[in-house]
C-alpha cells in the first residue's frame, strides 16, 4: 500500500516537473503571430517619444497637443497614424515635420473631423448621462474611439433613449449598440 502511494506521489511530481519545464521553455520557443508589427513598433515608438517629449515636455503642452491630435498604430499597414483636427501652432507643425523626416512614410497624417479633446470630454459627459438613465441591475459601456472618431455606447436602450442621446450629443458622433455589454471577468 505504501509503495503504491509513493509511486503515485513520485508520478505526480514527475508530471508537475515535466509540465513546468515545458511551460518554462514555451515563451522562448513561441513566435509572435506577427513579428513585423513588433519590429515596426520597436522602431517607431522610441523616435515618436523622443520627438514628442521635446516638443511637448509638460502637462500643459501635452494638453495643447491632445486638443488637436491623437495617434494610433495601424498594424495592418505598419503605419503610425495621427488624426489631426487643426495644425494651428508652430510646435505642432514642427513636430510633424520632424516626425516625417525621421520616420518617412511610416507616418500618416489624416484630417480629423473633431478635436480629440472634444470627443474625450463628450464621452465623459455621455458616460455621466448614460449612468443616470441606466436601469438598476443593468450595465453599460461608453468609450471614445479615436480611429473612427466616435463615442461607442453599448447598452440596452429604448427607442426614446436612443433618440434622446442622439438629440443631446449628436448622432454623428455616437455609435450605439443597443444591447447589454458582455460581462468582463478581471484577470
Amino acid at each position: 500500500m505504501n509503495n503504491l502511494r509513493l509511486t503515485l506521489i513520485l508520478f505526480g511530481m514527475l508530471m508537475v516537473t515535466a509540465c513546468s519545464n515545458v511551460m518554462a521553455e514555451s515563451p522562448k520557443k513561441a513566435a509572435y503571430k506577427d513579428d513585423s508589427v513588433l519590429a515596426f513598433q520597436k522602431e517607431v515608438i522610441p523616435v515618436q517619444e523622443e520627438i514628442y517629449h521635446r516638443y511637448f515636455p509638460d502637462a500643459s503642452a501635452e494638453e495643447r497637443f491632445f486638443s488637436q491630435a491623437v495617434s494610433y498604430f495601424d498594424n495592418d499597414n505598419l503605419k503610425l497614424v495621427y488624426m489631426v483636427y487643426a495644425m494651428d501652432t508652430v510646435e505642432l507643425k514642427d513636430y510633424f515635420k520632424e516626425l516625417k523626416v525621421k520616420l518617412g512614410d511610416k507616418v500618416v497624417i489624416k484630417q480629423a473631423r473633431y478635436s480629440p479633446k472634444y470627443l474625450q470630454d463628450t464621452a465623459n459627459e455621455v458616460a455621466e448621462y448614460v449612468h443616470l438613465i441606466c436601469e438598476k441591475g443593468h450595465s453599460f459601456s461608453v468609450s471614445y474611439n479615436p480611429i473612427d472618431e466616435v463615442i461607442d455606447i453599448e447598452m440596452l436602450l429604448t427607442n426614446q433613449q436612443i433618440a434622446d442621446l442622439n438629440n443631446k450629443f449628436g448622432a454623428d458622433i455616437l455609435r450605439i449598440t443597443n444591447k447589454e455589454p458582455e460581462p468582463v471577468i478581471p484577470f
